[in-house]
């Protein structure tokens, strides 16, 4: 892997939706410059997540991409990407990356990372859509679609776009400080999205393949 944690030779990379990420996470990084920080994609990344108020309830899965930013071993993951089964429905798949995105913003909250907005990518290959998810602080489910359109340049400038901004706001929460001490006082504490905030990373999503 190279400084930004994705290689242009690996052939599991080379899908024109890979392709895509790989470009724009290069460029933003590029045109933003390393004072900033870096933001990194990965793939095939394994997420694990215990909610303790739940019984102790695990969830786990497996997303074809993640963006992340901050390093390895403290990264926090700002998209999950997952793509359409040709065996299975888009809704199924939409399904499972709210649910991931759900773990990384619990995780992040944990982890004391208040501004846990944690963003969503399902693409269908056969439809040739790309689904657009927003998860706020309230958890808030917001969603767009686009189509890409080969002879369309304006309508995949939009998806193009889209994603540049995302991969953007990586790059402004890499800066950001974490306060081990700071309380959320936004929340009632024995409301299921609560944290107490110990600066501990235990609970944070487990990352592969970085």
């Amino acid at each position: 892997m190279n400084e930004y944690s994705y290689n242009h030779s690996d052939p599991d990379q080379s899908s024109p939706l890979g392709w895509t990420l790989l470009q724009i996470a290069h460029g933003v990084n590029t045109v933003q410059g390393v004072e900033t920080g870096m933001i990194n994609l990965a793939r095939n990344t394994d997420l694990l997540h215990t909610f303790a108020q739940h019984n102790n309830m695990t969830l786990a899965g497996r997303a074809n991409y993640t963006l992340w930013y901050s390093d390895p071993g403290i990264a926090r993951i700002h998209m999950v990407v997952v793509e359409v089964d040709s065996d299975k429905l888009a809704e199924q798949a939409k399904t499972r990356a709210i649910a991931y995105m759900l773990m990384v913003q619990k995780s992040r909250w944990q982890a004391c990372d208040m501004l846990a907005v944690v963003y969503g990518l399902v693409h269908d290959e056969n439809s040739r859509t790309f689904t657009f998810l927003r998860l706020d602080t309230t958890r808030k489910i917001q969603r767009t679609t686009e189509r890409w359109e080969f002879f369309s340049s304006t309508r995949n400038f939009a998806i193009t776009s889209i994603l540049w901004n995302i991969f953007g706001e990586a790059r402004m929460y890499e800066d950001s400080s974490v306060d081990p001490d700071y309380k959320d006082s936004l929340r009632d504490p024995n409301s299921e999205g609560s944290s107490t905030c110990t600066g501990g990373d235990e609970e944070d999503l487990t990352l592969s393949d970085c």
